[in-house]
């Protein structure tokens, strides 16, 4: 892999919200309040966000990383802070399929479904047995992978085959091993009566996994730390999920047809159902009718973001870290509100990190319902 960062003249990506450490990219450390161009290496297709860093990848399958370094998180064989992206040091010949970044770790999952961790390693979230922080990748596991997840100190993976895998924190019995202790290598977790996974995301104390069947499991605690009841109760009204994510302790699940569903946690109005109260189970979040169904969407810390099919952007929930991308607001968005984005261009898709966002741009039609 080069060490040549090139850079993309007129990116073709947004970014804001926190960047004390340089997450987004842009060669200082000030907060963003709205939605600024990113200047990425050439070819990346994908960015995921963490606490402090951001993690892009490109369209060669190469990997590369900025911001907080404290625990290794950005790859590179060391700890200092980057303000610019650097490339994360895979071995040779790797091409990386897909990325996901914990609030201090980095899963990546490559071609040939193996996976390889990297950062914070205090409760096993890396996978590699001992608990040292790891400064550059590690590969965790062979082979057989199909999707990843990464949280607060837990991550997990999907395989091929439909098994879950889990490992890290466990305080709350969030690997749904059936046990509290942490667990320090990725481990099937055992999914009753044949069922299968399609995909899985992570959060401080609760994992959410979407079965191949269309349901909704859940594992770990609510927020005032109860333990979760295995199904979260869907109506099928809603039509089938398609896509979950999870926040520090919420979940958004996306359904087939554009509803966007929310419950969990919910302190800083990151439901967007117009109030602060905690929900035990799904509500749908409303959006101006003009919108049209939702897109792309993403989960951030406490706060979150939406595509809707005409190109625009929503947040709502936590403002502080200027998460909501409006300017200078300190107080909860209980409710989702339109983000302005530079003329003549539309958002096609949404990622982030726990309070920074990054918006994939276009031009034309509005992406379609997710499959």
């Amino acid at each position: 892999m080069t060490e040549t960062l090139v850079r993309v003249p007129h990116s073709p990506m947004l970014a804001w919200g926190y960047n004390n450490s340089g997450g987004l990219g842009l060669g200082h450390v000030a907060r963003v309040y709205r939605p600024a161009q990113a200047a990425l290496p050439a070819g990346v297709t994908a960015v995921q966000g963490g606490g402090e860093f951001t993690v892009a990848r490109t369209s060669a399958g190469e990997l590369y990383a900025c911001g907080g370094n404290r625990y290794g998180q950005l790859g590179d064989g060391g700890t200092q802070t980057r303000l610019t992206w650097e490339p994360v040091r895979l071995l040779a010949g790797t091409f990386v399929a897909d990325v996901q970044a914990g609030i201090d770790h980095v899963l990546a999952l490559t071609a040939h479904g193996e996976v390889y961790a990297w950062g914070r390693n205090h409760r096993g979230q890396v996978g590699s047995g001992p608990t040292e922080h790891q400064l550059t990748p590690a590969r965790v596991i062979e082979s057989g992978a199909a999707s990843l997840a990464a949280g607060r100190g837990t991550s997990a993976a999907v395989t091929t085959d439909g098994q879950l895998l889990t490992w890290g924190r466990n305080g709350s019995g969030q690997t749904g091993l059936g046990a509290t202790s942490d667990v320090t290598t990725p481990t099937a977790s055992p999914l009753t009566g044949g069922v299968k996974a399609a995909a899985v995301d992570v959060g401080y104390q609760h994992t959410v996994v979407l079965t191949t069947t269309g349901e909704l499991l859940a594992f770990g605690a609510d927020p005032r730390g109860r333990p979760l009841p295995l199904r979260v109760p869907l109506d099928q009204a809603w039509g089938r999920v398609r896509a979950i994510r999870a926040g520090s302790s919420f979940t958004l699940a996306l359904t087939s047809r554009g509803l966007l569903l929310a419950w969990g946690a919910n302190e800083a109005g990151q439901l967007g159902l117009g109030d602060q109260v905690n929900r035990d189970a799904p509500a749908v979040i409303a959006f101006p009718r003009t919108a049209g169904p939702v897109t792309s969407f993403w989960a951030g810390d406490h706060s979150a973001a939406a595509v809707t099919f005409g190109g625009e952007i929503y947040t709502w929930g936590e403002t502080r870290f200027g998460e909501g991308g409006r300017g200078r607001v300190t107080a909860p968005q209980t409710r989702p509100r339109r983000v302005t984005l530079p003329g003549g261009r539309r958002a096609l898709a949404i990622s982030g990190g726990a309070n920074h966002y990054i918006v994939t741009l276009g031009f034309g039609p509005g992406p379609g319902l997710p499959g």
